[in-house]
């Protein structure tokens, strides 16, 4: 884990200037970690002068700092330099996929926090959908991540997914982003709560 992605949770939860009322468990559950790597983390941020924690009742009560503000402040100047106009809709067209995300979506434990944490349960597949690498880029800097947890089974393990919320040709969707991707920055996946039944070729529109 990153500074800023610690940094960017707690801004998030709080604000720059409020107080995170948590525990090392429930943040570790958000990201997908150990407790023992979070409260490690909190520890390097405190010794960086990023942040400063305290015990409270619920846990751990953090607050960012002077230095966490700033760098915080820094990156978003950073990041709106390079992306400057967010696109609030993209087109792209659809592709064939590789024929094996239905066995990724069709498992429980995914399905279970995308019907927690997207408002449905997908369609077992995805549509694959080419699209200019800037332009998705542009797209995808004004959506706010969803962190889908991985897992493991007696089988085998199943990576973690970022997910962000979208509209595709007006139907509800989500692009999503697997940790163990086999695509390119150009294509990027979508699932749905039906079947799109889309014909490879088929120009569609992506939008916030």
């Amino acid at each position: 884990m990153k500074d800023f992605d610690l940094l960017l949770f707690i801004a998030k939860k709080s604000g720059l200037y409020g107080k995170l009322e948590s525990s090392t468990i429930r943040i570790s559950r958000e990201f997908g970690m150990t407790q023992q790597s979070i409260s490690r983390k909190l520890s390097e941020l405190k010794d960086k002068g990023m942040i400063k924690r305290y015990s409270s009742p619920s846990g751990v009560s953090v607050v960012l700092d002077r230095k966490g503000r700033e760098f915080l402040q820094d990156r978003y100047r950073q990041m709106s330099s390079l992306f400057g106009r967010k696109s609030t809709a993209i087109k792209g067209k659809v592709i064939r996929g590789m024929g094996e995300s239905r066995y990724y979506m069709n498992q429980k434990k995914y399905q279970d926090q995308f019907r927690k944490k997207l408002g449905f349960r997908a369609y077992p597949g995805t549509v694959n959908v080419t699209i200019d690498k800037d332009e998705a880029a542009g797209f995808m800097s004004a959506l706010e991540p969803v962190h889908i947890a991985g897992f493991t089974t007696e089988e085998r393990s199943f990576g973690a997914i970022k997910a962000y919320k979208i509209r595709f040709n007006s139907r509800q969707a989500a692009i999503i982003v697997p940790e163990r991707t086999r695509y390119s920055r150009d294509v990027i996946e979508v699932i749905a709560p039906v079947n799109m039944r889309i014909t490879p070729g088929t120009t569609v529109r992506l939008s916030i």
